[in-house]
């Protein structure tokens, strides 16, 4: 998750987004005196504001969080990414100035013109808010998938489709593990949502050819990440880190044998 978002901000970075960019994060990144971790610090050096909310993902599904962008009543409006995104378009502020006030709600439709709503433009309206949680938060069982949509669905009344005008093959890229695999989604795009598994997954999979953008793009922004921001090392699972940039891991790894070694000469001459 952290690697996630930190990916995503570096990439709103590099597309030269200057809007706020807004991170929404649960109780639990926080210590009992309302503190942020400290180890969370590093979202601060990619998105402008932090945004605590109330969702315990231990109890409810992660689809959830979506419906605390709609109670950010001080903007008017929002575009929501799910922070297992990646951007490829440095044309992201224009395309958002450009949606119509008459056109929002909005977000890309698949096939069935089901709206995908890992990517939404949005009007906060605490309304929306209060039916969104009655249908969510305030029900016993979890609800997922399908059900999820059609809560927002009726919550929102209509949504429109966002069109691809761009000089990308697609707005929005869903990418799944099979496509992946199969060579199938090396579209170029505006946005791409990995829905299934981890980009540095199909990465490490023997049956992946090398040619699917999104994952591409998403491996280059998380290198450059981890070049630039060395204390991410700590904090990420270093087989992951190995994925996504072997060669650094290897001199630290290096450096640290070589420490280790020194040390254990100094203890044999005390």
């Amino acid at each position: 998750f952290i690697l996630c978002c930190c990916t995503l901000g570096l990439s709103l970075k590099h597309a030269a987004c200057e809007f706020e960019r807004i991170l929404m994060l649960p109780g639990d990144c926080y210590d009992d005196k309302g503190k942020l971790f400290d180890y969370f610090d590093v979202f601060k050096k990619f998105f402008n504001t932090i945004v605590r909310i109330d969702h315990d993902h231990d109890v409810n599904p992660f689809n959830y969080v979506k419906i605390f962008a709609f109670e950010q009543t001080q903007y008017s409006r929002l575009m929501f990414i799910e922070p297992y995104s990646i951007i490829n378009d440095d044309q992201l502020d224009i395309y958002f100035e450009e949606f119509e006030e008459k056109d929002i709600p909005m977000a890309p439709h698949d096939d069935n013109y089901a709206i995908s709503p890992e990517v939404m433009i949005i009007k906060p309206n605490q309304n929306v808010v209060m039916e969104l949680f009655n249908n969510t938060y305030g029900k016993e069982q979890r609800v997922e998938g399908d059900d999820f949509i059609q809560v927002m669905d009726t919550a929102l009344k209509r949504w429109n489709d966002i069109e691809n005008e761009t000089d990308k093959d697609m707005w929005f890229a869903n990418i799944k593990q099979e496509e992946v695999i199969d060579g199938d989604a090396n579209e170029t795009f505006v946005v791409a949502y990995f829905s299934d598994s981890n980009p540095w997954q199909y990465k490490n999979d023997d049956k992946y050819d090398g040619n699917c953008t999104a994952v591409e793009v998403w491996m280059e922004t998380a290198k450059k990440l981890i070049e630039d921001h060395p204390e991410l090392g700590i904090i990420v699972n270093p087989e992951i880190l190995k994925i996504i940039a072997p060669e650094i891991t290897e001199q630290r790894e290096a450096a640290m044998n070589r420490y280790d070694n020194n040390n254990e000469l100094q203890q044999q001459f005390m």
